[in-house]
């Protein structure tokens, strides 16, 4: 169902961006990446009025899980599963990340690839439209030579039938991929911050720690001493690695008649 006649009437560009602002506003005052992935579905979902839409996310191993949907009851739930896709490489990685935009209106309607083929009917697909998610490294450190990131991919799924997507709703999708992606940078930023703060708090602690520890040492040097030098007993220490003399009282000194060593030593 396409996206104006969903809302009864033509969408018109100012209502889109509006919309747009909303979510992002939304996105952008959370801070859990849970929450954010579900807005982001549930709120695309009801916009453009289609089966399901979805938010995968790809795994170092370069395979992908479905980390949140938002579908209606009468298909299947896919969210949690690792998909597999064996037509998928790295020049369909290179792809997103140039901002490539995946469309397809009906899966009968041109040639596919038989093990992509597959996959969507197996996953009740009839027709897509594929967005990528992309972590810009520039937004991430203020100098980068590092190319941006495909974090992900932002799905919607027509599963009871052909569809024409419209100009609109593929910008619509662009826009909210763009607006995640700002928003998991951010996310992403906040935790080197914490991550940070709790390096320096360690650092903190430790440093406290050791000045304690030598605080009290210098304590019990002190009292040593004090006890040592009003004695009337002789204390003297040896290193015997080296048979050097390393502490005597003045005791010790009036003992061996070396007070005038005392204050040398």
């Amino acid at each position: 169902m396409p996206l104006s006649r969903k809302l009864g009437t033509e969408i018109t560009l100012d209502e889109v961006l509006d919309w747009i602002a909303a979510i992002a506003l939304r996105m952008h005052h959370s801070g859990n990446l849970g929450d954010i992935l579900k807005v982001t579905v549930t709120e695309v979902r009801e916009i453009v009025g289609s089966d399901r839409v979805i938010i995968y996310r790809f795994l170092p191993d370069g395979d992908g899980v479905v980390a949140e949907e938002s579908v209606a009851p009468e298909w299947k739930p896919i969210q949690g599963q690792l998909i597999y896709d064996p037509c998928f490489n790295a020049e369909w990685v290179e792809k997103y990340r140039q901002g490539r935009i995946g469309v397809l209106e009906d899966i009968d309607a041109r040639p596919l690839e038989p093990c992509y083929k597959d996959l969507l009917m197996r996953l009740q697909i009839r027709a897509n439209l594929v967005v990528p998610i992309l972590l810009r490294s520039q937004e991430i450190n203020s100098i980068s030579t590092v190319p941006d990131r495909v974090w992900g991919l932002l799905i919607v799924h027509q599963c009871s039938s052909p569809r024409q997507w419209s100009s609109v709703e593929i910008k619509l999708l662009q826009q909210v991929a763009i607006q995640l992606g700002i928003a998991l940078v951010q996310i992403e930023l906040h935790r080197r911050l914490q991550q940070q703060d709790r390096d320096i708090s360690e650092r903190e602690a430790a440093l406290q720690e050791r000045q304690q520890v030598e605080e009290k040492l210098r304590w019990k040097e002190a009292l040593l001493r004090c006890m040592t030098d009003t004695s009337r007993l002789a204390f003297f220490v040896v290193d015997n690695r080296t048979d050097t003399i390393l502490y005597f009282n003045h005791c010790f000194c009036e003992i061996w008649g070396i007070e005038y060593l005392e204050s040398q030593m």
